[in-house]
C-alpha cells in the first residue's frame, strides 16, 4: 500500500514538473501574476501555466501587459508559438487568435530567466 502511495505521489510531482495542469482562467477575467525563478523551466525561459476553455473558430483577443518592462509572452501549442509578446519598448500589446479546436488550451506565460521576476497582467476576451 505504501508503495502505491509513493508511486502516485511521484507521478503527481512529475506531472507538476512537466507543466501539467495549470491555473484555470475564464474569458473576461483579468489575471495578475509574476513569473519567478521558481517557475517551470523551458530552456532559458521561466513560465507559469494557465488553462482556458475555448471554442473553435471564435476570435479571442489577448491583452498582455508587462509591469516591469520585461519581455513576456503567451505561448500556445495550437498557435505553434507566441500569441502575443511584450518587451522593453512595447509593454502593452493586444493580439487576436482563433483556435482550431474546442476545449481546454494551455497558455504558457513566459519570460527569459534573466528577466525574472516578471510581473504581468493578461486578459482574454471574445472579440
Amino acid at each position: 500500500m505504501k508503495l502505491l502511495v509513493f508511486a502516485i505521489t511521484g507521478l503527481m510531482v512529475a506531472l507538476m514538473a512537466c507543466g501539467g495542469g495549470g491555473t484555470e482562467v475564464s474569458v473576461g477575467q483579468l489575471v495578475s501574476g509574476t513569473i519567478t525563478s521558481s517557475g517551470s523551466d523551458d530552456g532559458e525561459w521561466k513560465s507559469q501555466t494557465f488553462v482556458i476553455d475555448v471554442r473553435e473558430g471564435v476570435a479571442y483577443e489577448f491583452e498582455l501587459t508587462s509591469l516591469d518592462d520585461d519581455t513576456v509572452g503567451i505561448w500556445n501549442a495550437d498557435a505553434q508559438g507566441y500569441i502575443v509578446e511584450t518587451n522593453l519598448i512595447v509593454t502593452n500589446r493586444t493580439a487576436t487568435y482563433i483556435f482550431e479546436e474546442d476545449g481546454s488550451q494551455k497558455l504558457y506565460l513566459q519570460s527569459p530567466a534573466s528577466d525574472v521576476p516578471s510581473p504581468f497582467t493578461f486578459k482574454v476576451s471574445i472579440r
